[in-house]
């Protein structure tokens, strides 16, 4: 009886294509089974109707990071943002392994702020690094690099989104 989650999840992962996860989708026309299902997912953002990814949608920051979480949240806040609109994924190491296609084909994302990285990092594809893979194929939201990710850096970069109006408090 174990094995059956796991081969649940196999069979998941091979069967559940784009096409079959739309056609689901399109059944829960219901509100509260969509949003339940987002839930789920962790995704519930998207289950409101006014969401729009430019002033909802989460911000992505990558990389190895001299500067620490909560320095980089104190900053967001100062520029008027909600902490839980900035995910951090601020290891160089966790890059290595990190599942870059989370960030694909999906408005829950607004912008992806991406700092140093390992070049042996999956996602490349035929790219020479993931970074160029988020800026050149389509379905990634727009990527924003930055050599180091300092407390400074952090904050210039997150001005000019918001002056280029790419992202919105």
């Amino acid at each position: 009886m174990s094995s059956q989650p796991i081969d649940l999840v196999q069979t998941l992962q091979d069967e559940l294509t784009y096409e079959k996860l739309k056609e689901i989708i399109t059944t829960l026309i219901e509100p509260d089974k969509l949003k339940e299902f987002l839930k789920q997912l962790d995704y519930e953002i998207l289950a409101h109707e006014e969401y729009n990814p430019h002033n909802r949608g989460k911000i992505a920051v990558l990389g190895g990071s001299i500067a620490n979480k909560q320095h980089l949240q104190g900053i967001s806040k100062q520029l008027g943002f909600n902490k839980n609109r900035f995910e951090y994924f601020l290891s160089y190491d966790e890059m290595k392994t990190f599942r870059f296609n989370k960030l694909r084909n999906i408005n829950k994302y607004a912008a992806i702020i991406a700092g140093p990285m390992p070049h042996s990092t999956s996602g490349t594809g035929t790219y020479s690094s993931v970074i160029a893979a988020m800026e050149n194929d389509d379905g990634y939201p727009p990527v924003f690099r930055i050599a180091k990710i300092t407390n400074s850096s952090f904050r210039n970069i997150v001005k000019y989104m918001m002056d280029q109006n790419i992202v919105a408090v």
